[in-house]
């Protein structure tokens, strides 16, 4: 599918926004094969009586890291595509910087994600969490950052206040990237 419409738009890049829940997130899935994976990676014995509301009262550290490192292998599989179909586009996707609350919330490790090369660029942003953009690199291994900078409103019909950048924070950014800016 991924490939099909890749052909049909033809894009100079495909950027993919990785911000889901390791729980409900669109990947997230609890079918017998799944949770045999997750036995397997969390070494649980096949008897472990797994449920959605069991993973997440006991077993959620270890269902983030799993649900972290399938992330990556989706993301490399996605790269795979991309350059398989449109050779030469580079493949790039977005979350939050290296964190626990990144893990927690948007299911992203980038450990996983520089292990397995699974993107060309990586994409985070929100702030300047020093500690977090090192912990970013860190984990990338070499993978280019380009670092985020939020703007609001999103659209014409948006009401949200305005958030406006600056010279200096597009310039901070710049400076803190290895591989440009992105402006959302």
């Amino acid at each position: 599918i991924l490939a099909e419409i890749l052909r049909q738009s033809n894009p100079a890049s495909v950027n993919y926004d990785y911000e889901y829940s390791p729980l409900t997130g669109p990947h997230s899935c609890y079918c017998d094969r799944c949770l045999a994976a997750f036995r397997e990676r969390a070494k649980m014995a096949a008897d472990v009586e797994l449920t959605p509301r069991l993973i997440e009262d006991q077993y959620l550290a270890p269902w983030q890291d799993f649900m972290a490192f399938r992330a990556a292998q989706i993301l490399a599989k996605m790269k795979e595509t991309t350059h398989q179909t449109l050779p030469g586009v580079p493949f790039a996707t977005y979350s939050l910087f290296q964190s626990p609350r990144s893990l927690a919330i948007y299911g992203i490790d980038w450990r996983y994600v520089g292990q397995l090369k699974a993107v060309d660029i990586a994409e985070a942003g929100l702030g300047r969490p020093l500690d977090e953009i090192k912990a970013t690199y860190e984990a990338l291994d070499g993978i280019p950052l380009r670092m985020g900078v939020w703007m609001t409103p999103y659209s014409p019909s948006d009401l949200a206040p305005a958030r406006v950048t600056s010279k200096a924070e597009l310039l901070r950014r710049a400076l803190d990237a290895t591989e440009g800016t992105l402006v959302y």
